[in-house]
């Protein structure tokens, strides 16, 4: 996994959790961004939370 520490693993509960996670990981890793770019052939749970973030940014 490329891990260097225990504290670097998370286990969820499922997909769409994970998918989230990683999701807001992301965003918060980089405050300076201001665009998410997803497209169509997404699951759905990376498409909802996108929409959500985008009317809660």
């Amino acid at each position: 996994m490329g891990a260097r520490f225990p504290r670097e693993v998370l286990f969820t509960s499922g997909g769409t959790e994970s998918n989230n996670t990683a999701i807001h990981a992301a965003i918060l890793s980089r405050p300076e961004q201001k665009h998410t770019v997803t497209s169509l052939v997404e699951h759905s749970s990376v498409l909802t939370y996108c929409r959500f973030l985008e009317k809660h940014r």
